[in-house]
């Protein structure tokens, strides 16, 4: 994930947002980030990659790489499930 490379092209940058987009819920503040990038895939605006953009898609990637919620399982350690029923 982080090896990904900066999107150089608006079809780049919808296949990782795409990608993104799958695990938005478990990424603090998504909309939030993702703004600066969005606004490249309206067709009124030119194409500009600009530090404001770079900011945003760095704090996607890395994002991945802080988010527990993706750790792989471990079958072998003890799992607790906790629920509310209440309404």
């Amino acid at each position: 994930m982080q090896a990904w490379e900066n999107p150089t092209l608006v079809k780049e940058l919808q296949q990782f947002l795409r990608f993104v987009n799958f695990y938005h819920r478990f990424i603090q503040s998504y909309s939030a980030v993702t703004i600066p990038i969005i606004k490249l895939l309206r067709k009124d605006i030119r194409w500009l990659w600009g530090p404001e953009q770079a900011k945003s898609f760095k704090a996607l990637k890395r994002a991945f790489t802080l988010a527990l919620v993706l750790a792989y399982y471990d079958y072998i350690k003890k799992t607790v499930v906790k629920t509310n029923i209440s309404n």
